[in-house]
């Protein structure tokens, strides 16, 4: 028996004595991970405390992949994530996250871009960015972007966090001034219109024969100088005023139809 016990504590004496093992090191990539494919693989409708579960495949290795989802109000997002070191080659895994009843509103979550890290040698943090639209605003303008992400929304019920649908009072309007811009662009007042209490974040777009154009976002319902998006002379031309203000749905109002035309000495805006 002592043999048997001083035999174990030297064994115990070389363990201490034995270096840590190093932490398992990030697999590069040889090139941007391209997605190859991806799915929505929980229910379409999801209740607090479910799990909203994506799964999706690499054809690279990634550290880290975020599914960046937008609320109805357009202006607050929630995230689903995966992270791990999935060795070299193509890979699937699922991203996944607890619904908490205090963190989403009763709605649709529409996903508005997907965000994949990785390692590559000589380059800092690298990362590849996958939008559902052109870019990685909640708005869709010009319809560009990728088909794939529009299959992934889901809605939450959630009858005890209900966004609050916000009423337009007053139209929006363009007080059109002169032509003073080098690109012929109409410059003006901007009047936002009258929108319900507690309203106090916008976007400003331009629909031009139909299509949209971004002006920009503004922290603020008062009237404005701006100008309109572009040189669109003999088009119908609305300002359409959308709302994208935390704890309110989103929602749209647009002015009567202008026809910007040429004029001599000056340009000017008439609505019809």
């Amino acid at each position: 028996m002592s043999k048997l016990t001083a035999a174990l504590v030297a064994v115990l004496l070389m363990m201490v004595g034995l270096p840590a093992l190093p932490a398992q090191a990030a697999t590069a990539a040889s090139e941007a991970p391209q997605l190859t494919a991806v799915e929505l693989v929980s229910a379409a409708q999801l209740a607090p405390g479910q799990t909203a579960k994506v799964r999706f495949t690499l054809s690279q290795p990634a550290q880290s992949v975020v599914f960046s989802y937008y609320d109805e109000s357009l202006s607050e997002t929630r995230q689903i994530k995966w992270s791990g070191n999935p060795g070299p080659g193509a890979f699937t895994a699922e991203a996944s996250a607890v619904v908490g009843g205090d963190d989403y509103y009763d709605g649709l979550y529409r996903l508005s871009s997907i965000d994949v890290k990785y390692e590559k040698p000589g380059v800092d943090y690298p990362y590849v960015r996958f939008l559902r639209n052109s870019t990685y605003e909640a708005l869709n303008v010009d319809g560009a972007g990728d088909p794939r992400l529009q299959s992934l929304d889901f809605v939450i019920k959630n009858p005890s966090r209900v966004l609050l649908v916000p009423q337009n009072t007053l139209a929006p309007s363009f007080a059109a001034r002169m032509d003073l811009d080098w690109s012929r662009a109409v410059q003006g007042t901007i009047s936002p219109g009258s929108w319900t209490t507690g309203v106090n974040i916008i976007k400003v777009q331009w629909v031009v024969d139909g299509l949209v154009e971004n002006y920009g976002t503004m922290a603020s319902t008062k009237p404005f100088v701006g100008w309109a998006s572009s040189p669109n002379y003999g088009k119908n031309l609305k300002l359409r005023i959308t709302t994208i203000t935390p704890g309110f749905k989103s929602v749209s109002a647009e002015s009567v139809p202008y026809l910007f035309v040429a004029a001599s000495p000056s340009r000017g805006s008439v609505p019809r």
